[in-house]
C-alpha cells in the first residue's frame, strides 16, 4: 500500500538538496510506486526538480502556506477584524525545530551577550535532534574547537 498519494502535503525530514531542505512543506503531485515497499516509492513534488524517496518525508500536520493565506484573507473579510502582528521570536522560516522551543537559541544568545562562536555552538546543539542529527553535533564541536584555538592564541 502506498504511503503517500497525490495531493498529500508532506514535510521533508531527511533532505539536503538545493531545492528542498529539512522542514520544507510541499505537495505531492505524482507517486511512482515501488514493488511492495512504500518506503521506496518515488515522489514528484510541486516546485521541486526530480523524484525523491518517500522515506524522506512525513505527512505535514499543520497548515500549508496557501491554507494560512486563505484563512487570513477569510478572517480579514470579517467586519471588525484587526490583524495581530506576530513577533519574530514566535515564528520560524522553514521548519519548526526552533519555534517549538520555550526559548529560541538566538534569543538566549542575545540576552546573554554571547559571541558568534558560542551562539553557533548553542544553535547546533539545540537543533541536532530535529534537523541534521550527528552532522549538527559535529558542527557544534567544530565551533567549540575554533573558540579554543582563538582563546589559546589570545593567551600567548
Amino acid at each position: 500500500m502506498a504511503k503517500f498519494k497525490v495531493g498529500d502535503v508532506v514535510e521533508a525530514v531527511d533532505c539536503g538538496l538545493p531545492d528542498l531542505q529539512n522542514g520544507d512543506v510541499v505537495e505531492v503531485i505524482e507517486v511512482n510506486l515501488s514493488d511492495g515497499d512504500s518506503r521506496y516509492d518515488m515522489l514528484q513534488l510541486e516546485g521541486v526538480k526530480g523524484l525523491h524517496w518517500a522515506c524522506r518525508f512525513k505527512i505535514f500536520e499543520g497548515y500549508t502556506n496557501q491554507e494560512m493565506i486563505d484563512r487570513i484573507e477569510m478572517a480579514k473579510s470579517i467586519d471588525g477584524f484587526v490583524e495581530e502582528k506576530v513577533s519574530a521570536s514566535e515564528t520560524q522560516v522553514a521548519g519548526n525545530h526552533y519555534s517549538k522551543l520555550k526559548i529560541q537559541p538566538m534569543e538566549y544568545c542575545l540576552q546573554n551577550n554571547l559571541n558568534y562562536g558560542q551562539s553557533n555552538a548553542i544553535k547546533y546543539i539545540t537543533r541536532y535532534k530535529d534537523k541534521n542529527g550527528i552532522e549538527d553535533l559535529k558542527k557544534a564541536i567544530h565551533c567549540i574547537e575554533l573558540l579554543i584555538e582563538f582563546e589559546e592564541k589570545d593567551i600567548d
